[in-house]
């Protein structure tokens, strides 16, 4: 009762929740012919069938959950946050339990927003104290990643491959852009001596990194304040800039020219070949691809250094139900771009992730994708831009 309670507090100062009833059996449901397109990858779809469901029937609770995740997934935070907060309401009108995956991606949606105070409750709904404090101090303190642009855009010179100097609480420190990490990461000596404020700290039982809040970063022309890090124990770097970083800007990562370069969220969109993104969870960007005319979609990571393609154990049992038959994967093809399979092991795919979202993921292209080419990511169309 107590979480239902909190959750109705939640809904009251969003939006007010959604009243209605579920008006079919769960062995019946007018969502399942969306969530199975869902699950075929299919999301644009699967959105057109579970909003006219929702449309129809207000009180069906799957469909909110799973069109709430597809607004998640295209960047549409906001009506994201009021299908999985009408789902809570319902819930507790109908007093169900809460789903702690719809839960979760509540947390995701205002996370996205910046929405720290929300976020922090929705935290607390799924019982992740060391988040809840993180949060709440992160909204106590003012507008989180409030950035000043001293020049147009900041660029950063890789140093060693990919390093990059960066101050944190004006203390400098060597830097990797990292697509496969979520927040800024600090080195738990490196954050130390930069003074860094931990905010929220695991149980003693719990593996687990801590969260800290920082004043200032700081890189070429520009400076960003009130930031969210986690530290931890790195090896060879003293902090790694994140993709929920990243998010708050335009990012192109520059091969051709060693370096990257951030730009103001908004900036006009570069010139090239403009493909749409997803976003999952705190780190994953996932792009719609055909695997041997299989249409699925990959992890875009642009800093997996000695990567090109690897596929996922997913796709590889996918390809062997299509064709009956084990038979090595040939060619992945993203917008134009067209690459050979030269590795069929799913060893350096991310454990867990290719049907973590409840469609397949195929594989992840990495670093030498991009060999002599630019890739952006603007955050704002969710595009990326390949020149």
């Amino acid at each position: 009762m107590k979480r239902w309670m909190a959750a109705a507090a939640l809904i009251a100062a969003a939006c007010g929740g959604a009243g209605g009833k579920r008006s079919s059996s769960p062995d019946s449901d007018p969502a399942d012919r969306g969530h199975e397109l869902y699950g075929e990858g299919k999301l644009d779809a699967a959105e057109r069938e579970l909003a006219s469901v929702v449309a129809r029937d207000p009180g069906n609770l799957f469909a909110r959950r799973v069109l709430g995740r597809i607004y998640l997934l295209k960047g549409r935070h906001r009506e994201s946050a009021e299908q999985f907060l009408s789902y809570v309401s319902l819930t507790r009108t109908e007093k169900v339990q809460v789903d702690a995956m719809a839960v979760q991606d509540l947390f995701w949606a205002f996370y996205r927003m910046d929405n720290y105070a929300k976020a922090a409750e929705a935290a607390a709904l799924i019982d992740d104290s060391v988040l809840v404090v993180k949060y709440r101090e992160m909204a106590r303190r003012g507008p989180p990643y409030t950035a000043e642009w001293r020049d147009p855009s900041s660029v950063l010179s890789f140093e060693g491959g990919s390093l990059a100097t960066v101050r944190i609480n004006r203390h400098p420190g060597r830097f990797a852009i990292d697509f496969g990490a979520g927040e800024i990461v600090l080195d738990r000596d490196y954050a130390k001596d930069a003074g860094v404020r931990i905010a929220g700290v695991p149980s003693p039982d719990v593996e687990r990194a801590e969260q800290g809040i920082v004043e200032s970063a700081d890189l070429a022309g520009l400076q960003v304040r009130n930031v969210p890090v986690v530290v931890t124990q790195l090896r060879g770097v003293d902090g790694t800039l994140g993709v929920s970083f990243l998010s708050h800007m335009q990012t192109t990562i520059d091969f051709r020219r060693s370096r990257a370069v951030l730009r103001p969220a908004g900036s006009p969109p570069r010139e090239g070949e403009s493909i749409p993104f997803l976003f999952a969870g705190d780190r994953t960007l996932l792009a719609p691809a055909r695997i041997d005319g299989i249409e699925t979609f990959v992890i875009v990571n642009p800093t997996a250094r000695g990567v090109k393609f690897v596929p996922s154990q997913a796709i590889l049992l996918e390809k062997e139900r299509l064709t009956k038959k084990r038979s090595p994967l040939e060619r992945v093809e993203i917008g134009a771009m067209s690459l050979k399979v030269d590795e069929q092991s799913p060893e350096k795919f991310p454990a867990g992730i290719d049907v973590a979202y409840g469609f397949i993921i195929g594989g992840m292209v990495g670093a030498e994708a991009f060999r002599n080419k630019s890739v952006t990511f603007d955050f704002r169309t969710m595009r990326i831009t390949i020149e």
